[in-house]
């Protein structure tokens, strides 16, 4: 018996693209990626991410699983974002176009993020190309119009805090998003063996400033 295997060079069959156009979407997951060291024009530096994932109502996968069993299901996107809600973060400007209204003073000190996952908007789609491959991007957000109120996800909703849940990932959150949150300095401390103890006295722990604020508690 026999079991060859060969580079196909990626050569998969690939999904359309997502029209270029305005869609209407609904939330369905938001996974805390964990920090991660990020280098930009020879500097590096760490970055608390999150990745919040929409489904496409009137954009459908269809076709046939291994199995043989069709299926006709919403196609689905997200975008990464750093956790911060500085006036010029981007985090901040998105969910403010999504509720077609600033924060407060008051609602920046807490918004719970969870709240996002089953609100619709409308996110517009564009063709970008990178390495001779054309891929779709979101590019904006919008709140729901009127006629989407009421709007269900079809799809398995999740919501996924490191803090919170740990390596207890929610079933519906894709395995490259795990493996992402597998490889943040989050993980790294919390997986790495306790120090021996030393016999000296232990110094004062450092007192660290936060200045990004990842906390959010306002009603959507």
């Amino acid at each position: 018996m026999s079991f060859v295997i060969k580079d196909d060079g990626g050569n998969r069959t690939p999904k359309e693209l997502i029209p270029e156009d305005m869609h209407d979407a609904v939330c369905i997951g938001i996974a805390d990626l964990g920090t991660h060291t990020t280098v930009w024009e020879g500097k590096s530096k760490e970055q608390h991410k999150i990745n919040i994932s929409w489904e496409l109502p009137a954009v459908r996968d269809i076709g046939e699983d291994s199995d043989g069993k069709a299926y006709n299901r919403p196609r689905v996107s997200g975008k990464k974002f750093t956790i911060s809600f500085h006036e010029k973060a981007t985090l901040r400007k998105w969910l403010e176009r999504w509720r077609n209204k600033t924060f407060t003073k008051d609602e920046l000190a807490g918004f719970d993020i969870s709240v996002l996952v089953g609100k619709p908007c409308r996110l517009m789609f564009v063709h970008n190309e990178n390495n001779g491959k054309t891929y779709s991007n979101i590019d904006s957000i919008m709140k729901a119009t009127p006629a989407m109120a009421g709007i269900q996800p079809e799809s398995s909703t999740f919501c996924y805090s490191i803090e919170q849940d740990g390596t207890n990932f929610p079933e519906s959150m894709p395995e490259w998003m795990r493996e992402v949150v597998m490889e943040s300095r989050e993980m790294a401390v919390a997986q790495s063996p306790a120090p021996a103890p030393a016999n000296v006295p232990a110094a004062a722990p450092a007192v660290v400033n936060v200045t990004e604020d990842d906390a959010d508690s306002i009603p959507f």
